[in-house]
């Protein structure tokens, strides 16, 4: 899954009057100790995280993805209080100030206070992004119409390379698509993914959730491009590859499995880099050749190279499918989601896989 990540900019040299004002009305009714007076001077009082108090702001607190928020932070703390350090999301800051942030994902900014090996939470805002959701992928079932083996008096033995892949703004910014990249998922697992069965034609099995459940990815709109837009052109998916195991190493499936994932994000960084901006003229041919480059990425002849198809023997490719969703459609398919239907044929051999791809 993915994690959040903001981007730090230069400070502004002020707040803007929204921020100025929410971190005032946080900070209304602090101060700092007041000292004692003994003999004419003043005793400070031993310094505690008790006696420190703070609160940060921010303005505004929904962005669009890369957009700029104002963070401002006031702390009181007693005059002398050696070893006192105050932390922002853990960078060191000073005990007032204000700074420009850049979220690419919803964040909580936290304000801190350390004394030595103790801490004390201050305050914390949370700046959301707008148009983010946490998308699942689960295959749920794989089927076999007809078993390539079955006339053998045995079963097939299938296994699946699966790869959640995201084209969104967390990683694309259309102001910037040379520096953009994607992201692409994959699992440890190769050979005995579903589960080390033997089916024959008819058999429906589920599928491990090791092996075809990938949760709470975060998904953004593209970066620098209109709402509307930048949930057109965000896009996740699912690379399926079918196989039948026969007399490959677990070795060769695991490098396969290993070529074929890297193979994918090279092809679709390249398309990203490479790409005219997204538009609404272009985005039919925009999706075309995401397809098409993930399926030439885990094609049979992309993975010769692993060793998996060498040898009397070897393992059967079946074949690859590539399902996918703008995050537009995924808004709007609501939280049941988008179906995934996915068929892999060669002569003598036909199965299929099921499952959702959906938003929360």
């Amino acid at each position: 899954m993915r994690t959040s990540r903001s981007t730090l900019r230069s400070p502004r040299r002020s707040l803007t009057a929204a921020a100025a004002a929410a971190t005032a009305a946080l900070l209304a009714g602090t101060g700092a100790a007041s000292a004692d007076v003994r003999g004419g001077e003043p005793v400070l009082p031993a310094c505690t995280l008790v006696q420190v108090t703070g609160a940060v702001a921010a303005s505004p607190t929904v962005v669009q993805g890369g957009g700029t928020t104002n963070l401002g932070w006031q702390v009181t703390a007693p005059a002398s209080c050696p070893g006192l350090t105050i932390t922002l999301n853990g960078a060191s800051v000073a005990k007032s100030g204000q700074k420009e942030f850049h979220p690419l994902t919803t964040t909580t900014y936290n304000l801190t206070a350390k004394l030595g090996a103790s801490s004390k939470p201050l305050g914390a805002t949370t700046v959301a992004v707008d148009g983010q959701h946490e998308v699942d992928v689960k295959l749920s079932s794989f089927s076999a119409a007809q078993a390539g083996e079955g006339a053998f008096g045995g079963g097939d033995e299938p296994w699946l390379m699966v790869f959640p892949v995201f084209v969104d703004g967390t990683t694309v910014d259309a102001a910037d698509l040379p520096g953009s990249w994607t992201t692409v998922f994959g699992t440890p697992y190769a050979h005995g993914n579903l589960g080390n069965v033997s089916v024959g034609s008819g058999t429906t099995v589920a599928v491990p959730q090791g092996t075809g459940t990938f949760l709470d990815n975060v998904m953004t709109p593209v970066r620098a491009l209109s709402p509307s837009l930048g949930r057109q052109a965000a896009v996740a998916g699912v690379v399926v590859v079918a196989l039948e195991q026969d007399g490959s190493s677990d070795a060769s499936a695991g490098v396969a499995r290993s070529m074929a994932q890297a193979g994918i994000k090279a092809k679709l960084d390249d398309l990203v880099a490479t790409m005219p901006v997204p538009a609404p003229g272009n985005l039919a041919a925009y999706r075309a050749e995401l397809k098409s480059r993930v399926l030439d990425a885990v094609s049979k002849d992309s993975l010769v190279g692993s060793g998996l198809f060498a040898g009397v023997n070897a393992d059967d490719y079946i074949g690859a499918g590539f399902a996918s969703s703008s995050l537009a459609e995924l808004e709007a398919a609501g939280p049941a989601g988008r179906q995934i239907a996915l068929s892999f044929q060669q002569p003598g051999t036909s199965y299929a896989v099921t499952g959702t791809i959906s938003a929360s």
